[in-house]
């Protein structure tokens, strides 16, 4: 038996306000599936949050939503909105991007463990920590599948409980390897990941080129990534509505949703 696997594309939005994601929106619905609100603003904005996602699925975009922490202290509502965002939304809320980069950091800052004997150490020091969160534990017992993004220790990411990391591509490193290393560590332990297309730069145009970016998710998708998203924040020129991304990039993703239903993978069983 074949069928058609499932498959996500689409952006990320990072701008301040609710309203500013409306026409990124109305721009991408129409060669997209996804959009993933990490506007920590919005987030932060129970009214807001909600204009988005209400706008994102009446758009017939699926949607994630970024969350830094559920704090019961600063963000009361989010426990309940949480537990309402399936009944209201349906299956079009995929689930929760809860942080980023906890491997990244740990490599570059040490950040989630600050001492350990011994790798071994280090490794369940990790697991353990990020398990532990609130946060974590809030998400899991409410059935909320669990996102993040990063560009190391993919492995542990998964074994503390997330259900797909998307592996970042750019920053002039090889798309390859990140790929490679990502994907082995979801196929072994059978789950899910993608791909997030990040800056290339630090100064503008930011994100690489079109066609670049084109290359990254054809390859991304070939190697069976469920999701490739485009990275998207607001920095100058500030004139632009669609923060950094440009004509030259929305080209390379419509060319790439041609791309992708004129080459669908199958699923055998």
């Amino acid at each position: 038996n074949q069928t058609k696997d499932d498959f996500y594309f689409g952006v990320s939005y990072g701008q301040e306000t609710a309203e500013e994601a409306l026409p990124l929106i109305d721009k991408v619905k129409n060669y997209t599936n996804v959009f993933f609100i990490n506007s920590w603003n919005v987030t932060a904005n129970e009214t807001a949050l909600n204009l988005v996602c209400n706008y994102a699925a009446n758009a017939n975009l699926n949607f994630i939503v970024y969350f830094d922490f559920i704090s019961r202290i600063a963000f009361p509502w989010h426990q309940q909105w949480l537990d309402n965002a399936s009944g209201r939304w349906g299956d079009k809320f995929l689930g929760v991007h809860l942080r980023d980069e906890l491997g990244g950091k740990q490599i570059e800052k040490n950040e989630t463990v600050t001492n350990a004997t011994n790798y071994s150490d280090a490794a369940s020091k990790f697991v353990r920590s990020i398990q532990s969160y609130n946060s974590t534990i809030d998400a899991k017992s409410k059935g909320i599948k669990l996102f993040t993004s990063d560009f190391a220790l993919y492995w542990w990411d998964y074994q503390a409980g997330y259900d797909t990391v998307f592996a970042e591509l750019g920053w002039n490193i090889s798309s390859s390897r990140q790929i490679a290393l990502c994907r082995g560590a979801a196929d072994m332990q059978g789950k899910d990941w993608g791909a997030i297309i990040t800056w290339k730069t630090d100064n503008p145009p930011y994100l690489a080129s079109g066609e670049e970016i084109y290359g990254d998710m054809v390859s991304a998708y070939v190697a069976g990534a469920k999701y490739v998203i485009v990275f998207n924040y607001p920095k100058y020129p500030q004139d632009n509505p669609y923060g950094i991304l440009t004509e030259d990039h929305f080209s390379a993703m419509q060319n790439f949703w041609s791309y992708i239903h004129a080459y669908p993978r199958s699923i055998y069983g």
